[in-house]
């Protein structure tokens, strides 16, 4: 938003496996953002119920990353839809098991749009302190049960190796979920200036 850009934002919720709670907190903070211009709009994706289809299918180390393969594909295909010209994502480097350089590499591979990864040298207190600042450090720090916690392995891979990555997800009809997510998206719209649905929002 500072480089003028416009923002989507898109939260993968583990509805109905958990519930609804983190959905909640995403849209406190889309309105702390809202008073900045930094959000224009939110897609809501239920997606518990395919991260449970997943856990049943492939290997428990691999878990992890083939959902976030599945889930960048998703924010793709809405990126597509709103004419966006990148993602952009919150991982730092090191900061979990899926976000070594291995697994950043094997989750990037799943699409085909550039991804900008801003805070991928800053550490756990810098990013504290940036939220604090912005003021949804104490939102974000609310206990919800979300699609992160949502059917972890006890023990994630951290160098995910793209062969075993196809292997373990060549039978998972992606093409068919995809459809199904994008079918059932829940949208909530912010006054951001410089988008037609944000203005529309400020005039409602």
């Amino acid at each position: 938003a500072r480089r003028g850009a416009t923002c989507i934002a898109v939260h993968f919720s583990g509805r109905p496996q958990t519930a609804s709670t983190s959905e909640y907190l995403s849209d406190d903070i889309c309105r702390v953002l809202e008073e900045f211009g930094g959000v224009a709009r939110m897609y809501v994706v239920p997606f518990g119920d395919y991260q449970r289809e997943i856990a049943m299918r492939v290997p428990p180390a691999l878990r992890i990353v083939i959902y976030r393969r599945f889930m960048m594909r998703i924010a793709e295909r809405i990126a597509r839809r709103e004419g966006a010209k990148a993602l952009v994502t919150g991982e730092s480097l090191g900061q979990v098991a899926s976000q070594t350089l291995d697994n950043l590499a094997a989750t990037s591979d799943s699409v085909k749009m550039q991804i900008f990864r801003p805070l991928i040298g800053c550490d756990k207190l810098e990013i504290i302190e940036d939220a604090k600042k912005l003021g949804t450090f104490e939102i974000s720090s609310q206990d919800a049960p979300d699609c992160c916690t949502l059917f972890m392995p006890r023990a994630p891979e951290t160098h995910a190796k793209l062969r075993d990555v196809y292997d373990a997800e060549a039978d998972l009809p992606f093409d068919e979920w995809s459809d199904e997510i994008m079918d059932a998206l829940e949208v909530h719209d912010y006054r951001c200036p410089q988008s037609y649905f944000g203005k529309k929002a400020k005039e409602n």
